[in-house]
């Protein structure tokens, strides 16, 4: 749940007071949907699963990421660094194929390292799903492969676009 809050407080780094209107906006629906999802649903064949909002992190930061214009992928690095996310480099780039790596990211600062088994990124996730798209003008998909909450040296995402 901490991993909720700290992309919540992300989410207003990102908006800061002097957009009242649309940062506000998206706050407030982060703010709804952490407070109206339940920790534990049912799933489809009836045994409960963990749901911890994370599509909905994921969701909020995709259309945060969607509402910038980059023309490179450094202006996309650069926009997560200004905000306070994270220090993003890119590991690798290979056909349609991206892996960006955070390092002292937003979400995962502060915490104990190798002390949880769930990588839970999800705002950044969406954050470059949705800038990602914006960049290629089509959709692209996002995949956390690595997170230091689990003991990884970082927080590792592989861009498909």
């Amino acid at each position: 749940m901490l991993g909720l809050v700290v992309s919540l407080v992300l989410l207003r780094a990102l908006f800061p007071a002097g957009k009242p209107a649309q940062g506000e906006r998206v706050v407030g629906r982060l703010d709804r949907a952490l407070s109206a999802t339940p920790s534990v649903v049912p799933s489809a064949a009836g045994a409960p699963r963990r749901l911890i909002a994370s599509q909905d992190l994921r969701d909020e930061g995709r259309k945060a990421g969607r509402r910038l214009r980059p023309a490179f992928v450094d202006e996309i690095l650069a926009h997560v660094e200004a905000a306070g996310w994270g220090t993003p480099r890119i590991l690798r780039i290979l056909d349609e194929r991206t892996v960006i790596r955070y390092y002292d990211c937003q979400d995962c600062r502060g915490r104990p390292v190798g002390h949880s088994t769930a990588r839970e990124c999800s705002a950044q996730a969406g954050f470059l799903q949705g800038a990602f798209e914006r960049l290629h003008d089509r959709v692209v998909e996002v995949r956390e492969i690595g997170c230091r909450r689990v003991g990884d040296p970082g927080c590792e995402f592989e861009v498909f676009a």
